[in-house]
């Protein structure tokens, strides 16, 4: 007996079995007719599931490094259909690095769920790859039925922070430090021999890359007596590049004896396309210099020349009050 599997669903048919005694051929004996029994058939005739995948691409967009891991979706469908249908199952393979997913429970006929994946920020760079999703027809009784994969094509950006650093591009002084704090000495000099400066930059320091963000920056500064400083308000520095000019000056004219400091901080900004702005921790630069008294010059100055004829002329007058005054004791 055999059932056509055109149709799905769960069948129940019964037969009917006759049994008859044969008579030996020869015998004048007559076949006997025995009593019949019947037979019930079940059956289960399963349509296999079908599936369907809303997309077959998948887009991160652009997140940077360390930052929370986007997520995206894809909606599986069992399209199968039939009195009796099997669920839907989903899986995932061969996966671009980085990128993790998780697919839905058995789907029955008609249900649809997410496969829902995610990209780990924790390294840079272009995410770009297939992967494949995977189906299999499924019911309790018999073997799994594998289904065609799909490919999925993966894309996404993940970009490296601005990394600002400070450096002395010319100029003169003592220049250290590293991180968030640097130092320039500018050394020890004589009250009123001029000014000095330095040339201060800023170094962008990753490499330069598709997904490498751009620096940008002001600076700002705290007080200082004898310094003066003009920074640059700048943007747009790629990978490896810098900004200079940024010229800090020392002036020696009328400072008293001691020692002189300023603080400059500068203040990144990190910024990639469509991102929003990322605000660097700020970098100090603490500056200082020494300032010594001059002594007398080789050619005094007219005002000194004066302040000279004065004190002698001075001295002069009282050690002849004092003759003077030893003459008049002798006397009396």
């Amino acid at each position: 007996m055999s059932h056509l599997t055109t149709t799905a669903g769960s069948f129940a048919d019964t037969v009917n079995i006759g049994n008859t005694s044969i008579a030996v051929g020869g015998s004048t004996l007559s076949n006997l007719v025995l009593g019949g029994q019947s037979v019930v058939v079940t059956s289960n005739v399963y349509a296999a599931a079908i599936a369907g995948l809303s997309g077959n691409t998948v887009n991160f967009g652009t997140v940077r490094q360390g930052s929370a891991s986007p997520s995206a979706s894809l909606v599986v469908t069992n399209n199968g259909s039939g009195a009796l249908t099997d669920s839907l199952t989903t899986s995932t393979s061969a996966l671009p690095t980085g990128v993790t997913a998780s697919a839905p429970g058995p789907l029955g006929a008609g249900q649809s769920g997410s496969v829902n994946f995610s990209l780990n920020t924790t390294n840079v760079g272009i995410v770009s790859g297939s992967g494949s999703i995977d189906f299999a027809s499924h019911n309790s009784q018999m073997s799994d039925l594998t289904l065609t994969s799909q490919s999925t094509a993966f894309s996404g950006t993940i970009t490296e922070l601005a990394n600002a650093q400070i450096f002395k591009s010319s100029g003169i002084g003592t220049f250290s430090g590293g991180g968030s704090v640097y130092t320039l000495d500018f050394g020890t000099f004589v009250t009123g021999t001029g000014s000095v400066n330095a040339d201060l930059g800023v170094l962008n320091a990753i490499p330069s890359s598709a997904f490498s963000e751009f620096l940008g920056g002001s600076f700002s500064q705290g007080a200082g007596t004898g310094y003066s400083f003009a920074g640059n308000v700048f943007s747009g520095l790629a990978g490896g590049a810098q900004n200079i000019g940024n010229l800090l000056t020392f002036d020696t004219t009328g400072l008293a004896a001691g020692i002189y400091n300023k603080s400059i901080t500068f203040n990144g900004i990190s910024s990639f396309g469509n991102l929003s702005d990322f605000n660097l921790g700020p970098i100090t630069l603490n500056v200082t210099a020494s300032v010594t008294g001059g002594g007398v010059s080789g050619v005094p100055e007219p005002a000194t020349w004066m302040m000279l004829l004065l004190g002698f002329g001075f001295i002069g007058t009282s050690i002849r009050r004092n003759k003077g005054a030893g003459l008049s004791r002798l006397a009396a």
